[in-house]
């Protein structure tokens, strides 16, 4: 799929809903498996700054990812 035909398909409304609804499930999905496998395996005080970090990523992405989609649905 190319530029042209993304930015076409994402001018959907019902397209861009369900592409925001995927990133924020999978941006949570990421998260939570990531936070489950630092608690198992790290085993120190840098625990807490290592599951910060993967929240702040997570979100990071996530609303960066949103905020493409959103442009690109309503700009074009």
């Amino acid at each position: 799929m190319d530029h042209t035909a993304l930015t076409i398909w994402l001018g959907a409304p019902v397209n861009a809903i369900l592409m925001v609804l995927l990133l924020i499930a999978a941006f949570h999905h990421t998260a939570l498996g990531l936070q489950v496998i630092a608690e198992d395996y790290i085993h120190s005080r840098s625990r807490f700054i290592v599951v910060a970090f993967v929240q702040l990523a997570c979100v990071t992405g996530g609303a960066a990812g949103i905020l493409a989609t959103l442009l690109i649905a309503i700009i074009g």
